[in-house]
């Protein structure tokens, strides 16, 4: 799944950009035809169809083709929006088996990709040797990786680890990190430089769209 929404833009003065809540396209001003930003961030349907609604949110129109979908991205609109880019990383509060703890004071001065994973996901098995490849090179130059597993038991989590450690640190998803993170399919990336969120991707990533952006931030 592409991270970035194939939907129609248009310009807003600087009072529209900033919104910080979703406003109601009429119904006679939607297109005969556009792709569901619902439908873009799950990976499922991708075809463009005639929508039955939409909104204006930070300077952009997202459309939708069933009300259902209308009302599950106004339900958390920032979860399934274009990312605002820099942003404070959300709340992160997590300890490994060796008690060190990952929070927004570890976070400071650092450049880290935070990678939301699942030892039950099969795309996600696909990155880990992206993953491995990008710590190797870039960790000497001060990358670090955080990979936040989302399995639901702990010692099914701990088992995989034996089989298949990391390079990098892993830590379970304790207190559902992923839900202040906003993040609704996985593999998801975000790309954390002292504690904004610079970049981020969703679903299975070419290692050159990671490299471009950690090696503007590391220079």
């Amino acid at each position: 799944m592409k991270s970035v929404f194939l939907t129609t833009t248009i310009a807003l003065s600087a009072m529209a950009s900033a919104q910080d809540k979703p406003e109601r396209i009429p119904d006679a001003d939607l297109p005969p035809s556009a792709v569901c930003a619902v439908c873009i961030t799950l990976g499922t349907m991708m075809t463009p169809d005639k929508p039955v609604a939409g909104v204006r949110y930070h300077g952009k129109r997202y459309f939708f083709h069933s009300k259902g979908m209308f009302d599950q991205f106004m339900k958390d609109p920032d979860a399934y929006s274009d990312p605002v880019l820099p942003r404070s990383m959300s709340k992160l509060d997590l300890k490994d088996s060796g008690g060190t703890r990952y929070n927004a004071e570890w976070f400071k001065g650092k450049t880290v990709l935070v990678d939301f994973w699942a030892t039950w996901c099969e795309p996600c098995r696909r990155m880990f040797p992206v993953l491995g490849d990008l710590y190797k090179s870039y960790h000497p130059n001060g990358l670090e990786i955080l990979s936040i597993s989302e399995d639901d038991k702990k010692d099914k989590f701990e088992k995989f680890m034996k089989t298949n450690p990391f390079s990098n640190p892993a830590v379970l998803d304790t207190n559902r990190a992923s839900l202040a993170w906003h993040v609704t399919t996985i593999p998801a990336y975000f790309l954390v430089k002292d504690g904004q969120i610079v970049a981020q991707w969703v679903g299975v990533t070419d290692k050159d769209a990671f490299k471009k952006e950690i090696e503007k931030v590391l220079k």
